[in-house]
């Protein structure tokens, strides 16, 4: 899933998702049931999982079978942000700092897939994303007790994050509009 043939497909997402999966499960206790969040998220990974590994080593698949990712992996990047934001909000101990590490890994993943297309896209996205990306990261590492800032930073680095596959998806019909004729 994270190589150059596959990662710009459906990977864009999976770092943070993991975060985020992390941030709903960090709570189950063996003598304890299990909420209905944490029955749903592991709902979500028993279906990423297995899919991210047949599709990490299969060769003989079509690229667009990976589309069975994505409500997974949207999935947990929602509830994930959502829930990592709870932490970061409530002060969980170690728990808050999940969010900014959640965006700085994502945002560093996704300057590592762009960076190979320079020379197609440009470099303004991977200094763009990382740039942005870091920011977000460090205002919510700084904003102590500054829950508006937070907030803002917070969804900085979540449309950060969907930047880049944003502009991925639009090349293709780009692409074949420049082409068709």
């Amino acid at each position: 899933m994270f190589q150059s043939a596959l990662s710009g497909q459906i990977s864009w997402l999976i770092p943070f998702a993991a975060f985020g999966a992390l941030a709903l499960l960090v709570g189950i206790r063996r003598k304890k049931p299990m909420t209905a969040k944490q029955f749903e998220t592991l709902f979500w990974l028993a279906w990423l999982l297995p899919a991210a590994a047949f599709f990490s080593v299969a060769g003989f698949f079509h690229q667009y079978y990976l589309i069975m990712l994505a409500a997974p992996i949207s999935a947990l990047v929602g509830v994930g942000w959502t829930e990592l934001w709870n932490h970061y909000r409530e002060r969980s101990g170690w728990k808050m700092w999940l969010l900014p590490a959640a965006i700085a890994v994502t945002t560093a993943f996704e300057v590592y897939m762009i960076m190979p297309y320079n020379s197609q896209i440009g470099s303004g996205w991977a200094i763009g994303v990382g740039m942005a990306g870091a920011a977000a990261a460090l205002i919510l590492v700084l904003a102590d007790k500054k829950e508006k800032l937070a907030h803002k930073a917070a969804i900085l680095g979540l449309l950060t994050l969907l930047a880049a596959p944003l502009y991925w998806a639009a090349t293709a019909p780009l692409w074949w509009k420049q082409h068709a004729s």
